[in-house]
């Protein structure tokens, strides 16, 4: 296959290889960003669309290794390619969700082409589609891909229910809680490779995530005209104490264009992200009172990389990426003179940013956790069978704008991730409750 520009020509292998090289270099030599998009009329002003195809093509050639290729496209790709398409400046709503559905397996392109409306009605009544296609996902492919998306800063209609994906609206935060612990880290997944353990092995990670998605009890489906999504799953925690930053939400210029430039207390937005972390390492220690003021918990990194295969190495690649994030940052960066140690603060001062608008919250039982925004003190941190993510969910009837007709009913909040507890085995022990079919509104 090869690549075309007027009468140039490349290799699409040697370019998909050249592109993704490039992007975890502190001086990458591919520039993915609205200064190069720009130069294209109507296309994204935050990525390059270049970029977005190398990447999505490498990633559904991954896909070939695993048991079920079908499956896997939706659970570990759909996330990223929806949140890919709500960059772009779409014509129509619609458009967001119809983009992507040819790149999935035939089975769930036959289930969501008849519910794509491209009617007059049915584009001014778009939310309608994204209802049909989180439905589609969930109960056709047994996949709650969905659900990881995280919300928009604006909804853009609260008839949807609130396990419904809504595009419309400019994304809370970045994609981060995105499976990648399950994947291999011999693929490089999320620039993490040079932290993880060496045995690591694919066959070892698939394991680990076919015990998951394989479960026997997975059950999905909806009732009350497909407004209530039931799900079989089971209680394994309790927030007690959140550490958010409303300012912080929605600042995905931030994240996509911040430079150096932008990292200094000088800007409103990365003195309060500073603030933010010292409020979370202050609870981080709290729950670990054998780290001590000058490190940075372990469990801390843990939860921002949402992937536990580290080695004790990192806690010096993230006390280097903090100094980085401070006043001074470039300087000190630019002081390091180890090429390799350089590189890697990179990645990981890279990540201190994309994360920007996630929350941090302690559990009852003293576990700590990152979450999408809006959990708050009582929300129940759930597993639902056949999830690779823990799940938040609210009870009760003080709801806020969602109409709740029964005691029984949750709304879903938003998708977690708690070092510990993302293995189907430490699930099941850790449970605190008997198993129950969740009726989410």
């Amino acid at each position: 296959m090869s690549l075309l520009c007027g009468l140039r020509w490349i290799d699409a292998n040697d370019f998909i290889t050249f592109v993704l090289r490039s992007e975890n270099r502190p001086d990458p030599y591919t520039l993915h960003n609205p200064a190069i998009a720009a130069r294209v009329p109507n296309k994204p002003a935050l990525s390059s669309l270049a970029f977005i195809a190398c990447g999505t093509i490498a990633s559904f050639r991954q896909a070939d290794l695993w048991y079920d290729r079908e499956y896997w496209l939706v659970q570990l790709f759909m996330p990223k390619l929806l949140f890919e398409t709500r960059m772009l400046n779409a014509t129509e709503s619609v458009d967001r969700v119809w983009g992507i559905a040819g790149l999935m397996g035939q089975t769930l392109q036959k289930a969501l082409a008849p519910v794509v409306d491209y009617s007059e009605q049915g584009r001014s009544e778009y939310w309608r589609t994204y209802h049909q296609f989180s439905l589609k996902t969930l109960v056709e492919a047994k996949s709650f891909a969905p659900l990881t998306l995280v919300g928009s800063v604006k909804s853009s209609n609260h008839q949807l229910p609130s396990w419904c994906l809504d595009l419309a609206g400019e994304p809370l935060t970045l994609l981060h809680l995105d499976f990648k612990w399950n994947v291999s880290t011999v693929y490089g997944y999320a620039g993490y490779a040079d932290f993880q353990y060496e045995d690591d092995h694919e066959i070892k990670a698939a394991a680990r995530a076919l015990a998951i998605t394989s479960h026997p009890h997975i059950s999905i489906s909806t009732a009350e005209n497909d407004r209530i999504l039931l799900t079989r799953g089971f209680v394994i925690d309790t927030i007690a104490e959140v550490v958010d930053d409303p300012r912080l939400v929605g600042q995905t210029d931030y994240c996509y264009k911040g430079t150096w430039l932008d990292w200094t207390t000088a800007n409103p937005i990365h003195a309060a992200v500073l603030a933010f972390y010292n409020r979370v390492g202050q609870l981080a220690r709290r729950l670990d009172t054998a780290c001590t003021e000058d490190e940075m918990p372990m469990e801390f990194i843990i939860c921002m990389i949402t992937d536990w295969r580290v080695t004790a190495e990192v806690q010096q690649i993230y006390q280097d990426a903090w100094r980085c994030i401070n006043d001074g940052g470039y300087e000190y960066f630019q002081g390091l003179e180890d090429d390799n140690r350089r590189r890697k603060a990179w990645e990981a001062t890279r990540n201190l940013i994309r994360i920007t608008g996630h929350s941090f919250f302690a559990t009852k039982e003293g576990r700590l956790g990152i979450a999408t925004p809006g959990c708050r003190a009582g929300d129940r941190v759930c597993c639902f069978y056949g999830g690779m993510n823990l799940y938040v969910l609210r009870e009760g009837e003080d709801q806020g704008d969602l109409m709740i007709a029964r005691k029984d009913e949750r709304r879903f909040i938003g998708v977690a991730f708690i070092n510990g507890l993302m293995e189907q085995s430490d699930r099941d022990d850790a449970r605190l409750e008997d198993d129950e079919i969740f009726r989410i509104r």
